[in-house]
């Protein structure tokens, strides 16, 4: 590869599955929010470490359309073409690229990360990767489960019927 510097390659559904970013029975529209969701969280740390990212997705049949090198605010997202998986193309990438230990892939499928390792790769997992952001395996916030919007006064009342279960507790 012709480009210089280090390289994150970022094996897409594995991470979307891991941070679990896909709700369950969500269907097609479901996976592209998913990806969508994956590819800006990786935009917002592309843009504060200034690194290059590479997303591989796994193309899903012959009739899909296949995106080479499509950018996403700055990541480059990468689909397999049929019958090659995202795990083929990850290999190819790493085989053709001049300098590994310039790549860090960033993938919980313990078996590609040890071929990946063999060639002098560096490795982290998804969950490692986002740990090191500050971002440990976050449960949703209770604004994303809920639309929660208390008045002031609101937040008194429950304040105050909660410091008196504490009384009573303390009785």
């Amino acid at each position: 590869m012709r480009e210089s510097g280090p390289l994150l390659i970022i094996d897409g559904y594995n991470a979307i599955m891991r941070r679990k970013l896909l709700p369950k029975n969500s269907g097609e529209k479901g996976l592209e929010q998913a990806r969508d969701r994956l590819l800006l969280e990786l935009s917002a740390f592309r843009s504060a470490k200034n690194i290059r990212i590479l997303v591989i997705f796994d193309g899903r049949d012959e009739a899909q359309p296949h995106n080479t090198g499509k950018r996403y605010a700055g990541v480059v997202c990468r689909f397999s073409r049929f019958p090659q998986t995202a795990d083929d193309l990850i290999k190819e990438v790493i085989d053709h690229h001049d300098n590994r230990r310039q790549l860090t892939l960033i993938t919980s499928d313990l078996r590609l990360a040890g071929v990946a390792r063999a060639q002098g790769v560096n490795h982290l997992t998804v969950e490692e990767f986002y740990h090191r952001l500050g971002d440990r395996e976050r449960e949703p916030m209770i604004s994303e489960k809920h639309d929660v919007k208390m008045s002031r006064a609101e937040v008194q009342e429950w304040l105050a019927i909660f410091a008196k279960s504490e009384k009573k507790k303390e009785e």
